[in-house]
């Protein structure tokens, strides 16, 4: 039937709300994917939902044809033409019409560009065009559509297209400059015709949450780069915080591009480091060309030329003579049942090699015909555990089946066990993924990949996990010398030379980055990245030159000192011009202020905070100018942890740590019982406590325990992060004000270290008093005369009859605790019409019984420190 083409009438029982494609009929309205954008040979039927506004919603009932009509853009022919009859309901606010087409056999839709047309009565009603395309699909390790050149940030203003050239990047953004966050993705497409693609970006926050959504549909021209833009925020600068989010782009479902876009007190300027998880489809096919081109032979030359890993290629070569042999047995007939075992865990930090060496095991077992393509499909948590019951194992099924002849590569597999959640689906994955392993047809090798420790508790999460591996690789992290290697051979693939005196000078950097690393440290990664910025400097350098036509290769080849320099001194001004937070640092001295007593202490704060804000505004580096570590000296509950807690939010404000949060520890937190054990577990509790400060309740404890004891471990692995990491964090070590010189006296470096002590004196009564009062305020209680004058004497007595181990606020925090019980209990006996409000917020003399006859020797010994109301 020929469709109308006629001019719109008016229709006045309808408002068209939307006309989208999408091709899964199984979810529900709320999670269709609506799409403009879809792959021949893996669509079965197309949907067309036409949603409309019913004007007669709670007035009447109506009745109408609705006609679906699709052609193929630039052919008069109809693909087809649906008409269904319908009945709204005045009770429908919203109405949907769905009408599809297709076969189950995937074969009804070719490459093209289509129209969905909808009619109702006869009378047009819109339109939506959409485009099927037949270069493949895209899955997490190939994209034939095109390769990502680079992610960029910056910002825009609404309804306003930034000119490239007036583009000013950032890696962090300060939020009430920023309107709308805007992306720059650059792809090239590589295909010799002009693809369609529609695209998605997500804006994530740091709890992982989409707070914001852009979608692009572009035509991208055939072997050309293409600049996509997509916005986020609001025309009023607040709908940015002040916090760290994620940008991921989206393109048929599968995660291409992502980066982190920091917002701080400060702007900084340059480009944020981007992940793109897919090589295209001619890197794809490169590589293919190695693993079936190469011989065993070769690919041992090829992993034997891989900078450092001495371990890992011996233990590689032992299992490969392994191999040998029993193929050798099995010529010869005296084969044992039992199948060669590939499957695989890799564990090291971040930039280790461990995805590269994946890739070469694959092509090697390929060679050796123990994998059929040898081909690495990369996944991660996301790519496993479904968000629902019943769609985690669908999940996980599919993509042992896109391994299949080759690697299943699960990086930071340890994300699959989570220790606090008992129904959590990623133990399904592991029971699946134990089934593979074990009963599956063995032409998948599994590799689990991620750091050490968590890998260590993944493998004993399940009892048979562990065993269904057959190799285990250690990736050590790259020594200075190694990551030279790596930057020399980084270099090269860019086609670029570096002097001796920039040589030398990254050389000291990479050894210092070495010294002061953590299980983050990005090795590999971590050395791209300064060639990256080297590069950058340098064309920023000579493209600041006059007649840049002059330059010769060897000028824009060349890096020197001052580009690597740059990199690092940019990096020293991001952690010295945190600027000072007003705000935090009123809020951390009123805290302090509001404090009762302690005016010594009071006083030595207010002093060193002039002291760092004076440094801060003449541009001294304050961690050079006096040590921060500090000695907190008093009995307990003389406020050292509370003071503690303001220490930490003084100096954020003041711009000195990043963080301002506190960790507190004690010896049980920092010393094992075991050899070997104390080192690591102290290293914990620091990374814990970087940015921030690291409180150490009784100190003392961890000194003086015999020479077997493994305190000294504690304390010597202590005094090597603090050198190390001076800047990255302060350390309170808090205790009895006898012991804690004897602590500082037991090892050589740890006067020097802590050069700054606070002794917290013992509370006098009226400070007790005013202190029960103040807490008792917050209960909205008060004493009455009689009560006033009787608690007064009985903390009198109290303090005049205090023991060495006087619990300070903490006695009198339990004192306010007993007080407002007895009285609770003394009106709870009462009739309720007898209550008043006076007695309901007055204590008398009779709650207070309890404590008429209270001698030093009632006061509870000490179990803990500090104290907070």
């Amino acid at each position: 039937m020929a469709s109308t083409s006629s001019k719109p009438k008016p229709i006045k029982n309808f408002k068209l709300k939307h006309i989208k494609t999408f091709q899964d009929n199984k979810w529900a309205v709320d999670r269709r994917i609506y799409q403009r954008q879809f792959e021949a040979g893996n669509v079965d039927y197309l949907y067309c939902d036409f949603v409309f506004y019913n004007i007669l919603f709670d007035e009447q009932d109506w009745e109408a044809k609705v006609k679906f009509v699709c052609h193929k853009i630039g052919s008069k022919k109809e693909i087809c033409t649906v008409e269904k009859d319908v009945k709204v309901s005045k009770n429908d606010n919203t109405f949907s019409v769905l009408a599809s087409w297709g076969t189950e056999d995937k074969t009804f839709w070719k490459k093209g560009d289509y129209k969905w047309t909808i009619y109702l009565d006869n009378e047009y009603v819109g339109e939506e065009t959409f485009a099927v395309n037949d270069l493949g699909l895209v899955t997490t390790t190939n994209n034939p559509y095109f390769n990502v050149l680079s992610l960029k940030l910056f910002n825009s203003p609404s309804g306003v297209d930034v000119a490239l050239k007036d583009r000013v990047y950032y890696t962090q953004f300060q939020p009430n400059f920023v309107e709308y966050l805007s992306v720059e993705l650059n792809i090239h497409n590589f295909n010799k015709e002009a693809v369609k693609v529609e695209s998605v970006c997500n804006y994530k926050d740091s709890a992982n949450r989409v707070v914001g959504r852009s979608l692009r549909y572009v035509n991208v021209p055939a072997k050309s780069n293409y600049t996509e833009i997509f916005k986020w925020g609001n025309d009023s600068k607040t709908y940015w915080v002040d916090e760290f989010y994620t940008v991921d782009i989206i393109f048929q479902d599968v995660l291409i591009a992502s980066c982190r876009a920091d917002f701080g007190n400060v702007g900084i300027e340059g480009f944020s480091e981007s992940i793109s998880p897919i090589i295209g489809s001619e890197a794809l096919v490169a590589n293919k060309a190695q693993i079936n081109d190469k011989s065993l032979e070769e690919l041992l030359e090829d992993l034997d030329k891989l900078i450092g890993l001495n371990s890992i290629k011996a233990q590689i070569r032992e299992h490969i003579d392994f191999v040998k042999f029993e193929q050798m047995r099995q010529d010869k007939g005296i084969a044992d049942k039992s199948k060669v075992k590939l499957h695989t865990v890799l564990t090291g930090n971040p930039g280790t090699g461990k995805t590269t060496v994946a890739k070469k095991l694959g092509a090697i077992y390929k060679a050796m015909g123990l994998l059929k393509s040898g081909h690495v499909h990369e996944v991660d948590r996301a790519d496993l555990v479904g968000e629902f019951i019943g769609k985690t194992a669908p999940k996980v099924k599919k993509e042992i089946d896109k391994a299949r002849g080759g690697i299943l590569f699960i990086d930071e597999a340890y994300s699959l066990y989570r220790k606090e959640t008992e129904n959590d689906y990623g133990h399904e994955v592991i029971e699946i993924l134990l089934k593979e392993m074990s009963d599956g047809p063995g032409d998948v090798m599994i590799v689990a990949a991620g750091y050490p420790d968590e890998m260590n508790d993944f493998l004993h999460s399940n009892p048979g996990l562990n065993s269904r591996f057959s190799q285990f690789f250690k990736f050590p992290d790259y020594t200075p010398e190694e990551l030279l290697a790596i930057s020399e051979l980084v270099l090269d693939d860019h086609k670029l030379n570096i002097t001796t005196g920039a040589k030398d000078y990254l050389f000291k950097k990479l050894t210092h980055a070495f010294r002061d690393r953590n299980k983050s440290f990005g090795n590999a990664r971590y050395v791209n990245g300064i060639v990256s910025s080297a590069k950058m400097n340098m064309a920023s350098r000579l493209i600041k030159l006059p007649n840049t036509e002059k330059l010769s290769d060897t000028d824009l080849s060349t890096i020197t000192i001052e580009d690597v320099q740059k990199i690092f001194l940019q990096e020293s001004a991001k952690k010295l011009n945190l600027a000072i937070d007003e705000n935090i640092l009123n809020e951390a001295l009123s805290e302090l202020n509001e404090l009762i007593g302690m005016d010594s202490v009071k006083n030595e704060i207010r002093d060193l905070t002039k002291l760092v804000r004076y440094y801060k505004e003449i541009g001294k580096d304050v961690m050079n100018q006096f040590v921060l570590h500090t000695v907190f000296t008093g009995n307990p509950g003389t406020g050292k942890t509370t003071v503690a807690r303001i220490f930490a939010k003084l100096f954020k404000g003041l711009g000195i740590l990043e963080k301002g949060h506190l960790v507190e520890c004690d010896r049980a937190d920092l010393v094992a019982s075991f050899t070997g054990q104390t080192a690591p577990k102290t290293d914990a509790i620091i990374e814990r406590a970087l940015g921030g400060v690291l409180f150490i309740d009784e100190a003392y404890s961890l000194a003086n325990k015999g020479e077997k004891d493994f305190g000294q471990e504690a304390i010597s692995t202590l005094l090597k992060r603090m050198e190390d990491n001076n800047k990255g964090f302060i350390v309170i070590a808090a205790g009895y004000p006898h012991n804690m010189h004897e602590f500082l006296n037991s090892n050589p470096g740890l006067r020097s270290r802590f050069e700054k002590t606070l002794n917290f004196n013992d509370y006098s009564a009226n400070d007790l008093i005013a202190i029960i009062k103040l807490m008792l305020t917050k209960e909205d209680l008060e004493f009455d005369a009689e009560a006033n004058l009787k608690i007064q004497e009985i903390i009198n007595k109290l303090v005049d009859n205090k023991g060495e181990n006087f619990g300070n606020a903490r006695e009198v925090r339990k004192m306010a605790q007993q007080i407002t019980r007895d009285h609770n209990l003394r009106l709870a006996d009462m009739n309720p019409d007898d209550r008043t409000m006076k007695m309901i917020t007055t204590i008398t003399i009779e709650d207070l019984d309890e404590f008429k006859l209270i001698k030093a020797s009632d006061s509870p010994s000490r179990s803990g420190i500090g104290f907070k109301f």
